[in-house]
């Protein structure tokens, strides 16, 4: 399989000597290249500046690119202790980075001109990419890269070594650090070579000419234990010694051929490790991405291949980090429009290999920002989301959103031990779109105002006829599918029941409800749910009519229970149960009212005051946001 890395090397290069992991970059979210910070920082070669950032669209300058060479060949230590000398005339002996110039001089890796380096001065990609190669062991006179025609010949190597892979444009542009790094990595990954001779130097007219040299060839090795960047052989059977096998032969690199390399979606990626310690795991670049549901039949065009293994079947399909059976049964073939991949808003990632297919697809959930918790000395900052109804809720490390944001993450549900991977990314959803809903199709799409939205995957509370004419508010995901349409005009909070019914009886009507409201008042209200019988149904149940079984009552509103509610522009409440009740009635202790087991707090009254303590038990759990209602009895009546 190609191994196109969709995370790529990122370079950070500074006259500071302090080093430090990119984690704790204070301009970590401009790195668009994390594996290259990772792993070249765990090998110590890229470090940050002095106030800890990155500076990673920061422009490479040629003094920056000498002590990047220096570090890969020498070491920090070594190269540190490189003395300058006045090699250039516009190198001091003095400057910070004199003694990396003049190693990379007289190594034949940098040349100037007219006697001057130009040390601050940017560079292309051509010019650093001579300097990798040189270091990959091409010798830049034997190889041509000196001369009329050293461009050329230049450019040719770089495209054999592979040295421009994942990097857009031409050889010409001006290199940012992140690029420069991209290409470090690529050269890690590059075989050296070696000469059998590398020929004589003979001036003619001012030109200096090279002539008896071999042609390069790759160093090799027949040591299967030495191979940690890559098993490539040759048609002989010996084994290429890539660049970082020279460099750090304690540097290894475990594939997506391998069970261990693939990422918490199963997605093929790239594990390095460093002295036995891991560094991290990259997932590929994706041969094919989807945002919407995709036929095996357009799969299979797409894919520009006549056959697939294993029956015309892709080799594993994973959802959220699981693998799907059933899709893996799918006939990736042209007659195939029924069977369909992801869906919207889906992230579908398609990975080829000769004839096998991987098939990724990642959901994407919405949520709020529920509590956010501070770092401590054995734990980062991290805030907890709960889901709106489609997705499981879980914590995140970031410091990035206060509480009540509304958020896009994705969940992988591969078992790290026990436990789910869990969130693996949080963005903050774009502003909402408020409008009229004028158009529904259910299970599809609505249209408010006058734009159609389409329905995401994982859509969290679905329009439907009941909203129609009235304002609602629309969440899109990060591919423009509605992903939460609610009420615009709602009183949206909760409550607790005290009193519900379906048909005639004290309320003197139908379908109503008593409602304990948070600040202590209470309210009969109509309700918009559904119902049967006797009975009312919580918002998402499919019920109708009476349960046969007595226990059978998972989506009946009933007395006790705490409920989340809407209020339409008519009036009427819409309920939808957050919470079941605790007990088939009310009880009371010293005073209190309370919807609790009596196993699980005591209620104490002290000089008029009231006290009230959980005992320990698991589900009892309170934060900075918790209400209680107290309900103490006010002569024959209660008082909340």
């Amino acid at each position: 399989m190609k191994k196109l890395l969709a995370l790529v090397l990122a370079l950070v290069m500074s006259m500071s000597l302090v080093t430090i992991s990119n984690a704790a970059f204070k301009d970590a979210d401009k790195i668009d290249y994390k594996e290259a910070v990772d792993v070249m920082n765990a090998v110590g070669v890229f470090i940050g500046d002095e106030k800890g950032n990155f500076n990673a669209k920061d422009n490479l300058t040629r003094e920056q690119a000498a002590k990047i060479i220096a570090y890969l060949e020498l070491g920090e230590k070594a190269a540190d202790a490189l003395v300058g000398s006045a090699t250039f005339t516009d190198v001091a002996a003095t400057r910070w980075s004199a003694g990396f110039v003049s190693y990379c001089a007289q190594a034949g890796v940098v040349s100037g001109y007219d006697g001057k380096f130009d040390p601050a001065g940017q560079l292309t990609a051509l010019q650093f990419g001579k300097m990798l190669l040189v270091e990959l062991g091409y010798d830049a006179k034997a190889a041509g890269m000196v001369g009329a025609d050293w461009a050329i010949n230049t450019s040719k190597l770089m495209a054999k070594a592979k040295l421009m892979d994942g990097i857009d444009g031409s050889v010409n542009q001006v290199l940012t650090r992140e690029q420069a790094a991209k290409m470090s990595l690529n050269a890690l990954k590059a075989p050296t070579v070696v000469y059998d001779t590398k020929g004589s130097s003979l001036t003619v007219n001012g030109a200096e000419i090279n002539f008896g040299a071999s042609e390069a060839k790759y160093n090799t090795s027949d040591v299967a234990a030495d191979q940690n960047i890559s098993e490539k052989k040759l048609t002989s059977g010996e084994y290429t010694v890539e660049l970082g096998e020279k460099l750090y032969p304690k540097l290894v690199l475990v594939d997506g051929d391998y069970a261990e390399a693939y990422d918490a979606f199963l997605r093929p990626a790239d594990t390095w490790y460093y002295k036995n310690q891991k560094i991290g795991t990259y997932a590929w670049t994706p041969d094919l991405t989807y945002t919407k549901s995709v036929s095996a039949s357009e799969l299979y065009m797409d894919l520009g291949i006549s056959t697939v293994a294993n029956g015309k079947k892709a080799s594993y399909v994973a959802v959220d980090g699981v693998r799907n059976a059933t899709q893996e049964s799918y006939l990736i073939q042209k007659s195939n429009t029924t069977d369909k991949f992801g869906g919207n808003g889906v992230l579908t990632e398609v990975y080829k290999d000769d004839n096998f297919v991987y098939i990724v697809e990642i959901n994407t959930y919405v949520g709020d920002v529920s509590a956010v918790s501070a770092g401590t000395k054995t734990q980062n900052a991290y805030v907890t989301i709960a889901n709106r109804g489609n997705g499981t809720s879980g914590t995140y490390e970031t410091t990035d959103f206060a509480v009540d944001d509304v958020v896009l993450y994705t969940y992988s549900y591969k078992l790290d031990g026990a436990k789910y991977e869990g969130i693996q990314s949080v963005t903050k959803a774009a502003a909402k779109i408020t409008g009229n809903l004028s158009e529904v199709t259910l299970g599809k799409n609505a249209t408010v105002g006058s734009t159609k939205y389409d329905f995401s995957k994982k859509i969290a509370n679905v329009a439907d006829t009941t909203m129609l004419k009235y304002d609602v508010d629309v969440i899109l995901d990060s591919y423009g599918y509605a992903i939460d349409i609610q009420p615009t005009n709602t009183n949206t909070a909760y409550a607790y029941v005290l009193n519900v019914k379906a048909n005639a009886g004290d309320f003197n009507s139908t379908t109503k409800a008593e409602l304990l409201f948070t600040d202590g008042t209470t309210q009969v209200v109509s309700l918009n749910n559904k119902k049967g019988d006797n009975q009312v149904f919580d918002k998402d149940s499919t019920a109708t009519s009476d349960y046969s079984s007595s226990t059978d009552h998972g989506d009946i509103i009933r007395v006790g229970d705490i409920v989340k509610y809407q209020v339409s522009n008519n009036g009427k409440y819409t309920l939808d149960r957050v919470a079941a009740a605790n007990g088939a009635a009310l009880a009371q202790t010293s005073g209190f009212v309370s919807t609790m087991p009596a196993a699980s707090h005591t209620v104490a009254t002290t000089n008029g005051s009231y006290q009230f303590t959980f005992n320990n038990a698991a589900n009892n759990k309170a934060n900075g946001k918790t209400l209680f209602l107290v309900a103490p009895k006010n002569g024959t009546g209660t008082v909340y």
